[in-house]
C-alpha cells in the first residue's frame, strides 16, 4: 500500500475535516470518495440490482453540527474577511 502526504494551509485542513465530519467519514475516506467519485459512478451501472438506503439520525446530525459550529463560524468569518479585502482591493484599482 502507498502513502500520500500533502501540505495544506490550516484553514484548508479545517474545511476538509469539517466536511468529512459532516458526511460521517474520516478525512481519508472523504477525500478518496471525492477523488474516485467518477469511478464509483461508472461501476454503479454494473450493479443496478443493488439498492442502497441512506438513513440519518437527526440527533447524531445535530450533535455533529453542534460540534463544528465554532469552527464553521470561524471559517465563514475568515471567508467574509477575505471577500471584504478583495472588494477593497478592487476599489483601490
Amino acid at each position: 500500500m502507498s502513502r500520500l502526504s500533502i501540505e495544506l494551509k490550516p484553514d484548508q485542513h479545517k474545511k476538509i475535516k469539517s466536511m468529512a465530519d459532516r458526511s460521517g467519514s474520516s478525512i481519508k475516506k472523504f477525500v478518496l470518495d471525492k477523488v474516485f467519485a467518477d469511478d464509483k459512478k461508472q461501476n454503479s451501472g454494473n450493479h443496478s440490482h443493488v439498492q442502497t438506503k441512506f438513513s440519518y439520525n437527526k440527533k447524531e446530525l445535530a450533535a455533529l453540527y453542534a460540534k463544528n459550529i465554532d469552527e464553521d463560524r470561524q471559517l465563514a468569518e475568515e471567508g467574509i474577511g477575505d471577500y471584504k479585502t478583495g472588494l477593497l482591493n478592487e476599489d483601490i484599482k
